[in-house]
């Protein structure tokens, strides 16, 4: 689950990049994360629960823990309660700088490679992603990303359960839709002052 937040606050940051404004639309987000069993098998957990916040300067994604589900209700419950601590670390964030980031324009697409700060249990830690972007011609960009992490980094405890663990490396992804902000109203220029009188005839 810890790995569902990641993937999701990589694809926050890839739909924000750049100078320009976004916002989140109603199509459905969702972040995967990947997990690897040993000593073999594998598990995904997805969330649709994921926030962009355009700060100005920065890109900000912010994924909330509480409906990670992995398919299984017993994994969710030890994944949440016993590894993720979500009642003390209820979200993951992820911050990109926008000037990090290229931004396509309306009817492009960009992709490219970034750093941005991830935090996950309380641990803020540098990760590096990849992304990509596809905006149509009314601005609505379809986004997404990845970047690993590693459970040891932030403290996690890796998580076991009946002889089965999972390794501590991670795989995130994330998939959302942005539309571009349009451009605040120019305010019109002040009247020009009005021309001194004229001086007296000598």
């Amino acid at each position: 689950m810890t790995r569902q937040v990641l993937v999701a606050s990589v694809v926050f940051l890839l739909a924000a990049g750049g100078g320009a404004a976004f916002t989140r639309t109603t199509t459905p987000a969702k972040v995967t994360f990947k997990a690897i069993m040993k000593p073999g098998g594998a598990f995904e957990g997805t969330t649709p629960d994921l926030v962009v916040k355009d700060t100005g300067d920065n890109v900000r994604l912010i994924v909330a823990l509480q409906n990670l589900d992995t398919g299984m209700s017993l994994r969710n419950k030890h994944m949440k309660e016993k590894y993720l601590e979500a009642d003390k670390f209820p979200v993951v964030v992820l911050e990109v700088a926008k000037a990090a980031l290229k931004i396509p324009a309306d009817g492009a697409a960009a992709e490219g490679d970034a750093t941005g700060a991830f935090t996950l249990h309380g641990v803020k830690k540098d990760v590096k992603l990849s992304y990509k972007g596809r905006c149509d011609a009314a601005g609505v960009c379809d986004v997404e990303g990845n970047f690993d992490i590693n459970f040891n980094d932030f403290g996690v405890q890796v998580p076991s359960y009946l002889g089965v663990t999972v390794k501590p490396e991670t795989a995130v992804s994330a998939k959302f839709q942005v539309k571009r902000d349009p451009p605040p109203p120019v305010a019109p220029a002040p009247p020009a002052p009005p021309a001194p009188p004229a001086a007296p005839a000598p």
